[in-house]
């Protein structure tokens, strides 16, 4: 698919890449734009198009991330889309996938104990990332705006150096997709019949979704906000010396 960009028919890039209907959602665009350019739609909502243009190439290509770009983008900016993200995952994403396992595991007649074990990993699962999320949104998130908010107005700063850094950030960021691989393989290769193969398929396909969707997430915490906020850190260290 060509790189996206702000001339870009919004309509012909969803058509080629139907996905990109759950990236737009977290932008408050919905099916039924009409026949509107990223541009367009970007003035219309309000959304800086050079953002909106690297998140929609980021996630049709991981190699994509224009250096040049990157330092324009304010973090509030970059903080409300990742809750956004969030707000996808827990109160959509996650439910959606866990109605369907329970479906599946009901649906059997006799009762097929093994599917069980699919429900019991993936709650597991869902609780882990659930406390993931928690933690950026309580302790992340709020650092990071604070951060800016000194880095924009350093006259303001207090001169302690505070308890939290990203690097404590980066050193706790577990990776929250590799037990979504392990769930997969669960379901592959060792799932126990009867089941229904049309839900598997579709529970399959929905963890390859939420999978590449966190990895497309963490990675625009490692490419633009962590780097972000390390150049704002050196720089207020800088200030207060």
């Amino acid at each position: 698919m060509k790189t996206i960009g702000t001339n870009t028919n919004l309509a012909e890039a969803i058509l080629q890449n139907h996905n990109l209907l759950r990236v737009i959602g977290r932008f408050d665009i919905q099916p039924g734009f009409g026949d509107v350019t990223v541009g367009e739609i970007c003035h219309k909502k309000d959304i800086d198009p050079v953002f909106m243009v690297v998140i929609l190439n980021s996630f049709l290509d991981e190699s994509y991330f224009p250096a040049h770009d990157l330092t324009r983008f304010s973090l509030k900016q970059l903080v409300r889309y990742l809750q956004k993200t969030h707000d996808y995952y827990l109160n959509h994403q996650i439910p959606y996938i866990q109605e369907l396992i329970d479906r599946l595991c009901s649906g059997q007649q006799p009762e097929n104990a093994g599917l069980k074990v699919v429900n019991k990993f993936f709650a597991a699962y869902c609780r882990e990332l659930n406390d993931h999320i928690m933690r950026e949104e309580k302790v992340t998130f709020p650092y990071v705006l604070g951060i800016e908010n000194r880095f924009n107005h350093p006259e303001e700063s207090e001169t302690g150096i505070p308890d939290y850094t990203i690097h404590h950030y980066e050193t706790e960021h577990d990776n929250v997709e590799e037990k979504l691989n392990d769930l997969k393989n669960i379901m592959i290769k060792y799932l126990p019949q009867p089941f229904d193969f049309d839900l598997v398929n579709r529970i399959i396909a929905e963890l390859y979704w939420l999978e590449k969707d966190l990895n497309e997430h963490a990675r625009i915490e490692d490419k633009i906000m962590i780097p972000k906020v390390r150049m704002m850190e050196a720089a207020l260290k800088l200030h207060r010396h």
